[in-house]
């Protein structure tokens, strides 16, 4: 279960490092003011689909971070810049080339003359995470 006085020391500390405003974060990632004022004053537990919001629009975010207070939250470590809000087709054009630099380099690696290439089919499960209704969630972890 997720601990909404810690949630929301952790959502304000999102709020402060990225310099936003209760109003500004719940425009950012697209809810009524309303709901982060509620979820700052304790009133309401956070719902899945806001924690979602979150972490799609801030990527620096880690989800055991943001729900379980595990891990940290560090950003502008290498500068001291405001962060940098890109357009969301930028980010998926960045992503893209990203992941076809990354297929591509797997590829190679997998084609020596002394190996076969492994199907995706062989790989395995490393996480697992299950959401329930009513705001819990489990984690399954292949170690």
């Amino acid at each position: 279960m997720i601990n909404t006085q810690e949630f929301t020391v952790r959502l304000q500390k999102i709020m402060e490092e990225y310099e936003l405003s209760s109003s500004a974060f719940a425009e950012k990632i697209d809810v009524g003011r309303s709901s982060i004022s509620h979820l700052v004053s304790g009133r309401n537990k956070p719902s899945l689909d806001i924690i979602l919001k979150i972490l799609d629009e801030f990527p620096q975010v880690e989800f055991d971070w943001l729900v379980r207070g595990k891990g940290n939250f560090e950003i502008g470590t290498e500068t001291d810049e405001a962060p940098d809000f890109e357009p969301d087709e930028t980010k998926m054009k960045k992503n893209t080339d990203v992941d076809e630099l990354n297929a591509a380099s797997r590829l190679s690696d997998l084609q020596s003359p002394d190996s076969k290439p492994t199907s995706p089919l062989n790989r395995t499960v490393s996480k697992i995470v299950f959401f329930y209704r009513d705001g819990s969630f489990d984690i399954f972890q292949n170690n």
